[in-house]
């Protein structure tokens, strides 16, 4: 790690580095949303709750394609089909309690609870 932090930035220690910025940040953005339910600012029912989990798993993915783990990617795996399951549940609990075919604004990409 020395080494790399030592050397002139390049194309090539940018791209060694990429995986895990990419895997770091889906694991911030978890945890930003895990935060913002526990503090009341996200409803778990809300549309914004899955889909930033299932944003952040697919980057924790990505990294793992890189740098393999498999106990890791089944983790992902799973948290990635739980918040698909979620986004289309609100998808849908919305579509038939609204009666038409988008989400409410308010609903929309919004972090509610306030």
């Amino acid at each position: 790690m020395i080494t790399i932090l030592n050397q002139d930035f390049s194309y090539e220690v940018f791209l060694d580095w990429l995986p895990d910025l990419i895997g770091c940040s889906g694991t911030l953005i978890i945890l930003i949303i895990y935060a913002l339910l526990q503090i009341g600012k996200v409803k778990p029912n809300s549309f914004s709750f899955p889909f930033f989990n299932l944003v952040g798993a697919l980057m924790i993915l990505i990294s793992l394609i890189y740098t393999w783990n498999f106990a890791a990617a089944m983790m992902e795996v799973a948290w990635i089909i739980i918040s698909l399951f979620g986004v289309v549940k609100v998808s849908f609990s919305k579509l038939i309690l609204t009666g038409s075919s988008s989400l409410d604004k308010e609903e929309k990409m919004s972090f509610e609870g306030q």
